[in-house]
């Protein structure tokens, strides 16, 4: 047993919609009972990806040495780890507690949730309160146990309904958005149904439908109406709000935790518990929210015949689930609050003021703070009878109606502080990219990640190296290497610094027992260093939630600023070697130059390799008398991209861009991505009548490509562009001037057009 308990949880990754409402739960357990935890993040089984594989090895590295218990999140992982790594890996975890959740495993305790039942109520509300009957149903993986458990659930309800089961209303899905989309073209395009509802098995499926259906003029709810399942943050969001089952994730993974905790400390627990999902509806079924709906439960708490005023605040607190407060204390100011107003003893000023000050003491987040507007209705309705015998009903409403304006810029402004702070973090992040990426040197390196990383609020993080790179490629078998060194580490935001420690330790510890097990307990997010089939070592990092997005990019930018700085340093030992070297020398050359002229993402020149190759040109071209055009492109739409499908999305239209310009343009052209969308373009031997044949290319080229890349965006392209005449002194830094205000332009014209339709 270690000083302090540790707890492992198996975890595809953070940032995904599902696993965000998850891993929090077993993290606030850990906080609050004082134990370590680390997370392995290694994606799933059969996730599309190139390089998906080395992620996977990430799981390996848990071991009886550095863990006392561990949480699956999905079982289907240990046919993962039984395929990619080798037999005896099972041996690593053999008596380490382990406790799963939304899957069983045999011999091994699990937390579960009836959804089943909560879909059938789903299905039951469309046919008995909105008198459907022709319902489909999008399925998810065809072995996948929940879901194979939500479609008997809604075949059940058809059945118990008295409604014949119509397999040509079920379709076939994959839990992902396109799925939605393609169930919605199988259905009405190739089977020619015309359903009245359809339900989702989860709400990315879900939002997929609607999309398609809205794309195709189908209103919902008023034609078709839609459930899902999962309960997304996208689906309240969406216009119409989604309808859809909501599971206690949260308090799900709240509760494997503890179960691990009781079996670790040899408390007995159930092999099985079960909680229980709820249906949230909403709009898209064809009803009012539940918001709503809640105002008719609202008037029966509110009703003061069933009790005295403070009896009613107090359910109306409980009824809104805030948080719990001192309910005889605070109802009885906002009594006396209101009777000073209603006998002129007050202004509204006094009764705002007090509230304001209430909403700021007692801190609720912003999913929570709207439920003032329940508190606020009870409240005003304890004295609207009183307010009118004394002829200030309408001050009095307009009292509370500026209470409830309050609610909405407490709202507004927690929303705005984390934009804001997502803003600042995402310009950090890319800075540090930037800057990773530029650095060919180790010491260089190590600076400038124990500077930079905590800007993100990143408090502690460790980089461990394995003595030299490991080749891993593709179904082939991984050996956790015995031993690895703590290259570098810090803490405290960077106050204790720990580099070019060169002495080993066994990799099962996973850190040096000093780092691991400190002072207080450490929450721990453990990411591989891999670049290409060469697997480096793993990050570790300290965890918070409104940072799970950067993990991914950042272990793979750190990773490739590693590779860069060891290409570097077997560089500079080449150079001290004899002739004999010399063809090695050039090789890590090239790939030195591959590393810092060109863009990691699409292959093309970055900035730097377009800034030295164009330079050069233009003073070609100047000498000779020759013209050319210079380019500025931008992907239209890449953030909404972003926010809507997940950045995976953003890296893949970016890299299809970069692809259709290299059909527009010629192979004797240079084509850069200078970052984010921005690429640039110099055409050689070009002028203005060339413009039209690009255009032609252009338009062909993207039609082509939206027609067969099947996504639910599409890609545009807005340009901007510059002529050389052979003559003028210029330097390239005024024609990308040039070019750049002709694409602001276009992009100008286009918004235009655009706000008149």
């Amino acid at each position: 047993m270690h000083k302090r308990i540790t707890i492992g949880f198996f975890i595809p990754q953070l940032d995904d919609h599902y696993q965000e409402s998850i891993w929090p739960g077993v993290s606030d357990y850990c906080t609050r009972h004082d134990l370590n935890l680390l997370i392995f993040c290694g994606k799933m089984l059969n996730l599309p990806g190139e390089f998906t594989y080395q992620h996977q090895v990430i799981y390996a590295l848990a071991n009886r040495r550095n863990l006392d218990g561990l949480v699956i999140c999905n079982p289907n992982m240990i046919s993962l780890m039984n395929e990619q790594v080798p037999a005896g890996f099972a041996d690593q975890l053999n008596g380490v507690p382990t406790v799963t959740i939304a899957t069983p495993l045999k011999d091994c305790p699990a937390v579960l949730i009836d959804g089943k039942q909560a879909l059938k109520d789903a299905v039951n509300h469309l046919i008995q309160d909105h008198r459907l009957s022709k319902i489909a149903f999008i399925t998810g993986p065809q072995r996948n146990p929940e879901a194979q458990e939500r479609l008997a659930a809604y075949q059940e309800a058809l059945e118990e309904n008295g409604i014949e089961i119509d397999e040509g209303l079920i379709i076939q899905g994959n839990f992902l958005f396109d799925s939605g989309q393609s169930a919605v073209t199988t259905l009405f395009d190739k089977r020619g149904f015309a359903p009245q509802a359809i339900v989702a098995a989860n709400d990315e499926m879900g939002l997929g439908a609607l999309k398609e259906l809205q794309r195709r003029g189908v209103k919902v709810p008023d034609d078709v109406a839609i459930v899902g399942y999962d309960n997304i943050a996208e689906g309240l969001y969406c216009d119409p709000p989604l309808s859809t089952v909501a599971q206690p994730l949260y308090a799900q993974a709240q509760m494997a935790t503890q179960l691990l905790h009781k079996r670790i400390i040899g408390e007995p627990i159930e092999d099985r518990t079960v909680l229980k999902a709820d249906l949230k509806i909403r709009e898209s079924c064809g009803c009012f929210s539940q918001s709503i709906q809640k105002l008719n439960e609202l008037k029966e708490v509110a009703d003061i015949s069933d009790g005295d005023e403070l009896d009613v605040l107090k359910r109306a607190f409980e009824f809104s689930r805030l948080p719990p407060v001192e309910i005889d204390q605070l109802g009885r100011e906002f009594l006396d609050r209101i009777h000073s107003f209603l006998d002129d003893h007050d202004s509204d000023e006094g009764f705002l003021r007090f509230f304001k000050a209430v909403l700021t003491s007692h801190p609720t987040g912003p999913s929570e703070i709207r439920n003032w507007h329940n508190v606020l209705t009870c409240l005003a309705s304890l004295r609207l009878a009183e307010a009118e015998q004394r002829g200030k009903r309408l001050a009095y409403t307009v009292l509370f109606e500026k209470a409830r304006i309050l609610v909405g810029e407490r709202e507004k402004s927690f929303e705005g502080s984390r934009l804001v702070m997502h803003v600042q973090k995402t310009t950090t992040l890319a800075d540090v990219s930037q800057s990773l990426l530029s650095n060919f040197n180790e010491a260089s390196l190590s600076r400038l990640i124990t500077s930079s990383l905590p800007k993100l609020n990143i408090e502690s993080c460790y980089i461990v190296l394995y003595k030299s790179t490991i080749d891993h490629f593709p179904r082939s078998t991984w050996t956790v290497p015995q031993t690895a060194r703590l290259w570098l580490g810090y803490t405290d935001y960077g106050k204790q610094l720990i580099y070019g420690d060169q002495r080993t330790f066994p990799t099962a510890e996973l850190l040096p027992a000093k780092h691991l097990h400190a002072a207080k307990a450490r929450q721990l997010v453990i990411e591989p260093l891999f670049y290409g089939e060469e697997q480096l070592g793993y990050l570790a990092m300290t965890v918070l939630f409104e940072n799970t997005k950067f993990y991914g990019h950042l272990s793979a930018q750190i990773a490739s600023a590693l590779k860069a700085a060891q290409v570097m340093q077997e560089r500079t030992l080449a150079e001290n070697k004899l002739t004999a070297a010399m063809d090695e020398l050039r090789s890590l050359n090239r790939t030195l130059e591959n590393l810092s002229e060109k863009d990691e993402l699409t292959g093309r020149y970055n900035r730097r390799g377009f800034q030295a190759r164009a330079t050069a040109y233009i003073k070609q071209a100047r000498d000779q008398g020759e013209k050319f055009l210079l380019f500025f492109v931008d992907l239209d739409g890449l953030k909404l991209i972003n926010d809507n499908h997940g950045h995976d999305e953003g890296d893949i239209a970016i890299v299809e861009t970069a692809r259709i310009l290299g059909e527009i343009f010629r192979d004797t052209d240079i084509i850069a991505r200078l970052g984010g969308d921005e690429f640039v373009i110099l055409a050689i031997n070009c002028s203005n009548a060339s413009i039209p044949v690009i255009e032609r290319r252009y338009r062909k080229c993207t039609e082509t490509l939206n027609r067969t890349l099947g996504k639910p965006y599409t890609i545009d392209l807005s340009m901007g562009y510059a002529e050389y005449d052979g003559v003028e002194k210029i330097t390239l830094e005024q024609l990308m001037t040039r070019a750049d205000n002709d694409l602001y332009r276009v992009k100008k014209a286009k918004k235009a057009a655009k706000s008149s339709q």
